[in-house]
């Protein structure tokens, strides 16, 4: 299975009005089935959003359509992508700290000691920044 052949964000559309429209492509799905679709939008580093939705999977996708899947449209209310606080950035570090946990776990799984250690590192320097004691 190719990466193209899980779920993905296929295209995004910032509006001037700061909403956000965001394409995802569907790949095994039943038409009409409930889907829930979550992630997060970051924008450089101090910019993140998450967002989590419920949506129908279309009935049919366009005969013109050149992709394998469908594509279930999302759209995320407008967004201030230009926060550089720092209770946000603290705020972003700790979910960096929390994405390099993550990647540590996974680099145990593999038995790859040197990743997990990098990981590691990285992890407890967002920890830090995030705490405060940087």
């Amino acid at each position: 299975m190719g990466s193209q052949d899980l779920p993905h964000v296929a295209r995004i559309e910032q509006r001037t009005d700061k909403t956000v429209r965001l394409h995802v492509e569907i790949v095994d799905y039943t038409p009409g089935q409930e889907i829930e679709v979550s992630g997060y939008l970051t924008q450089g580093i101090n910019t993140y959003h998450a967002f989590r939705d419920k949506k129908h999977v279309p009935l049919a996708k366009p005969s013109d359509s050149s992709q394998s899947g469908v594509l279930v449209p999302v759209e995320l209310p407008a967004l201030d992508l230009s926060q550089d606080d720092p209770q946000h950035e603290r705020f972003i570090d700790a979910l960096m700290g929390v994405s390099m946990a993550a990647d540590a776990l996974r680099a145990l799984a593999r038995h790859d000691l040197a990743g997990a250690e990098e990981a590691t590192r990285s992890m407890a320097y967002y920890a830090n920044r995030a705490m405060g004691t940087d």
